[in-house]
């Protein structure tokens, strides 16, 4: 069952038709019928709002900031029901969605599949930062996904729990990522101004992958800027398993001072199998469900702990990440 938001369309005579679609692509109609809406719309309704992203100041008393990531998770099936649960329980201060609203991203599938504010991961709506996916774009748009979050930017950066954070759009046939394109130049200039000395950056295309959703090797010269630029942690979904790589430099070659970046993309919509190997992989899981789950970090003003949790509440991966600002522990134990 869903429930059709009738008035988010213009009134009058529509056609409501369903089907079966196996995950092997095959089409099964399942029929239709006959609408009328009337709820005072003449024109397709437009949402005038404005987006303001989830901000908290670092917690006092020296406690850490509890954020939870993952992505490609509202599918409405039961292991997005198991995983929101265990965000839930796992009560964090901010929550990362990091794109995939399935399987065309509309406002109807947002609304039942991402949530309505009491399901699913619409529960954590008023604590979370989203970035898009490739599921929410259809012919060059994602109309769903602006209009449920009140017309995201496609980029944004804000600070929140002492750290600095900044959400890209790594969908770059749509919105550029070159280094001669306004989203590169936009995050040169936020990179350069920030005063942070710990740094997240978001989105939902993994430039280093060993999933069958393969690398997003696009985001290169993006990645080579963050390295630059003293990046701690990059955040993706987009292949549906859960990795962790070791920090890596420029190009992406091992380097203890650069970027660690994890794959998220087990957080409800199945589990994929891993199709290759990489030494710079530190770990990687495609149990199924033993992968399905969320990550949590644990942040401070010198760097965070991080674990990844299964829906069996098990943490398959865990680990500490230093900020690159950071001065060294040289306090003896």
């Amino acid at each position: 069952s869903f429930i059709f938001p009738s008035n988010k369309f213009v009134d009058g005579t529509h056609s409501l038709s369903a089907a079966a679609t196996m995950r092997d692509g095959f089409v099964s109609q399942m029929g239709s019928i006959t609408l009328n809406f009337s709820n005072g719309n003449a024109t397709p309704p437009i949402n005038t709002g404005t987006f303001q992203p989830f901000t908290s100041p670092a917690p006092a008393n020296g406690q850490p900031f509890m954020v939870a990531a993952g992505g490609d998770g509202a599918s409405g099936e039961t292991n997005s029901t198991n995983v929101t649960n265990l965000i839930k329980n796992l009560n964090p201060d901010m929550f990362l969605y990091l794109g995939d609203v399935y399987n065309k991203g509309t406002y109807t599938e947002f609304y039942n599949w991402y949530g309505n504010g009491q399901t699913y991961f619409g529960q954590f709506r008023t604590i979370t930062n989203p970035v898009v996916g490739n599921h929410e774009y259809e012919n060059g748009a994602a109309p769903g996904y602006f209009d449920y979050w009140n017309n995201v930017p496609d980029y944004y950066s804000y600070d929140a729990g002492g750290w600095h954070f900044i959400a890209l759009n790594s969908n770059y046939s749509v919105v550029p990522v070159s280094a001669s394109s306004a989203q590169y130049q936009w995050l040169q200039q936020d990179l350069t101004t920030n005063t942070d000395k710990c740094t997240v950056v978001y989105y939902h295309h993994p430039l280093f992958n060993i999933g069958p959703a393969s690398s997003t090797t696009a985001l290169t010269d993006m990645w080579n800027l963050m390295v630059q630029k003293g990046v701690d942690i990059v955040l993706t979904g987009h292949d549906h398993t859960y990795q962790r790589w070791v920090p890596l430099g420029l190009n992406g070659q091992p380097d203890p001072n650069g970027i660690t970046e994890f794959v998220a993309g087990a957080s409800g919509h199945g589990v994929q199998t891993i199709s290759s190997s990489d030494s710079r992989v530190a770990f990687s899981s495609d149990a199924n469900p033993g992968a399905l789950g969320a990550l949590l970090f644990a942040m401070n003003p010198d760097g965070a702990s991080f674990s990844y949790i299964n829906t069996a509440g098990a943490v398959i991966d865990s680990g500490v990440i230093p900020c690159s600002g950071a001065s060294p522990d040289t306090q003896p134990p």
